[in-house]
């Protein structure tokens, strides 16, 4: 149940708590198993209500059997079953269902609700303590503290796999109390602990929890202030895992040398690491060096660099001289960094095996990439989405790409997803790309000057256009460019009508917000479209 944003208050909060710790409930009624209560004002005193769901049920005393809805019992066992799956436990008894001790919540959400604080957390986790089967719980953003972190270790009798307590006032004593409960959480899965002002005095008990937990796969640690003394301390505990699969220190001040050594013998040693980010952390060009020459070893199929300093002249040492290109690698992103022309060169010589999605967002990219954009994409068997938007591509730099994707079979590259928002295309540029509207499933194309002409020539053009989604947000499309789109693809779905096996030009989503259309043509298009072509969605 999603009860976010509706602004509970006390007598609600106790009534929510009250029902679903009820015991005798009519047939018809389901289990609530997820409660999400985000941005809802919660405070500590509605908190420490809320926690009484969790305590003991309560038999349905005000309720009896004789004021039940009149269709309460007619519900056979079979359709109990499928309102409470996995609820093995209910039994029925006379015209209601009684529920056992265990069917409770066992996921919660209360993030965003900075009011919380520590006593109002402390009441939640004493009272979800008592419920074996509490698997998840998201409270980023409640106004924790260390002293809150505390009543952790009430949780080490559930079985506890997802815990979030990002963007909460921690800090270093607070990550080491958590760090400290983790070896208690046998099931934990998941730990996330953005923003929790932490530094390299945290390291140590979180190298610790990592290296010998059993099922810990998923660590997420950015915006803190690890340094680069902690994230050495923390890869080297990393190491050791064997279920480490996903970890995240974005923005943790980390820059030396010897962090960037450490961070490529944990990729190399750790074999279960799928999934690496390092995103904006001013990393040593040497170091750059050390985790590049780490890619080819490692097992790591996601790696995330926006931001860390990587310029065109360091690429080649990062990715060892080209020794990187057998390697697996499928993600890797590179947004922000000074990437250049030059660059780009060497990313399409060395990585063009595995990469399944690259981003190349605000890299100093220019017309001069035309031939190598073209290299990229057709050197790249399984280069499935391509983000180049914020560079000054100009109307031009595709036009190799595009003659090559249109000469060639659809099942000759896998080019799906291509995002060139902030391209400087203008009219000219989209209209160039009309050859590669019927292979690609997304096409973003925001600010980028693109006006009524440019959409009319488009929607004019006698080629197939079918994605999915087209992002066309913040250009200069007024009345003119709507009606042209919208008269197309009304054409379209009569043709598909009369004849249902044709194949014809489709869109399923066209975003046009921020575009001078006035508010009433916007009224009269969507009714239009409600009538001539249901399928077609506008988002303004």
């Amino acid at each position: 149940v999603d009860l976010s944003e509706i602004g509970l208050d006390p007598s609600c909060t106790s009534a929510l708590a009250h029902a679903l710790r009820t015991m005798g409930r009519p047939r018809f009624t389901r289990q609530v198993s997820t409660l999400i209560l985000q941005s809802n004002g919660l405070d500590a005193g509605m908190a420490a209500e809320l926690a009484t769901a969790w305590d003991p049920c309560t038999p349905m005393g005000s309720l009896p059997v004789s004021e039940l809805p009149s269709h309460a019992g007619s519900a056979t066992p079979s359709e109990i079953g499928r309102m409470t799956p996995g609820s093995e436990e209910l039994h029925i008894s006379g015209e209601a269902v009684r529920l056992s001790e265990e069917a409770r919540v066992t996921s919660l959400d209360i993030s965003r609700n900075i009011d919380v604080g520590d006593s109002g957390f402390e009441s939640l986790i004493t009272s979800i303590g008592r419920c074996e089967a509490f698997h998840t719980l998201v409270a980023h953003t409640i106004g924790l503290h260390s002293t809150g972190c505390r009543a952790l270790h009430e949780l080490s009798s559930t079985r506890l796999e997802v815990l979030d307590l990002s963007n909460n006032a921690l800090g270093s004593e607070g990550v080491r109390i958590v760090a400290t409960a983790v070896p208690g959480f046998i099931f934990l899965r998941a730990l996330l602990l953005d923003g929790c002002s932490a530094d390299g005095r945290a390291a140590s008990s979180l190298s610790e929890a990592v290296s010998q937990h059993p099922a810990l796969a998923r660590i997420s640690l950015n915006r803190n202030s690890l340094g680069s003394d902690g994230a050495t301390e923390l890869c080297l505990g990393a190491a050791h895992s064997s279920a480490l699969r996903s970890l995240h220190l974005a923005e943790n001040e980390i820059c030396t040398e010897q962090a960037a050594l450490a961070i490529g013998e944990l990729m190399r040693g750790c074999l279960s690491l799928e999934e690496l980010g390092l995103s904006g952390n001013p990393l040593h060009p040497r170091g750059m060096a050390h985790i590049g020459a780490a890619i080819e070893y490692s097992k790591v199929l996601v790696l995330r660099l926006e931001a860390v300093g990587l310029s065109g002249r360091c690429l080649d040492d990062f990715l060892d001289n080209g020794a990187a290109e057998t390697q697996e690698l499928q993600v890797l992103a590179l947004s922000r960094n000074a990437v250049g022309d030059e660059g780009l060169v060497i990313i399409s010589e060395c990585l063009s095996i595995g990469l399944m999605d690259l981003a190349l967002s605000e890299c100093n990219l220019t017309a001069a990439s035309q031939a190598t954009l073209l290299n990229l994409v057709s050197l790249s068997p399984n280069l499935r989405r391509l983000d180049l938007s914020k560079n000054g591509l100009g109307p031009s730099a595709c036009t190799d790409m595009v003659s090559w994707m249109t000469k060639n079979a659809k099942e000759c590259y896998s080019l799906r997803w291509l995002e060139l928002a902030n391209c400087n295309l203008g009219d000219e540029g989209f209209t160039q790309l009309v050859p590669i509207m019927a292979s690609l499933t997304y096409l973003g194309a925001r600010e980028n000057g693109i006006t009524s002409l440019g959409l009319v020539a488009v929607m004019k053009a006698n080629q197939m256009i079918q994605l999915d989604s087209l992002d066309l947000s913040s250009n200069q499309i007024d009345d003119d460019g709507v009606v042209a789109l919208t008269e197309r693809f009304q054409k379209e779905h009569k043709k598909a009508q009369y004849v249902p096996k044709q194949l014809n030009s489709t869109i399923d989503t066209v975003i046009l917000a921020g575009n001078p259309v006035s508010k009433s043509f916007k009224a009269s298009i969507e009714a239009f479209m409600r009538v001539h072509n249901p399928l077609l969605t506008v988002v303004w």
